[in-house]
């Protein structure tokens, strides 16, 4: 959705993890997970580890301890205020 013209994204990156865990067995009966798929945007740009963001001025830090103490959220205020224009 980040490449549609009309979706405009507020806050901070997600955490980056997106592929699938491909599992198995081995002989000893240990699990193995592995992370087997890459995931890309539009262009081909990869988010893994990085996260998909908003650009640099919708960016706002998700559950930081000032919007605690405020008890307020930054980030429902800031898109708040870009649907008001």
């Amino acid at each position: 959705m980040k490449d549609l013209p009309y979706v405009t994204m507020v806050g901070d990156n997600t955490n980056g993890v997106f592929s699938d865990i491909l599992s198995h067995t081995l002989p000893n009966e240990a699990l193995l997970g592995l992370s087997n798929e890459v995931y890309t945007d539009a262009k081909g740009k990869v988010f893994e580890a990085i996260g998909v963001g908003p650009s640099e001025e919708n960016r706002v830090p998700l559950f930081s301890n000032d919007d605690f103490i405020k008890e307020k959220d930054s980030g429902i205020d800031l898109a708040i205020e870009i649907l008001k224009k």
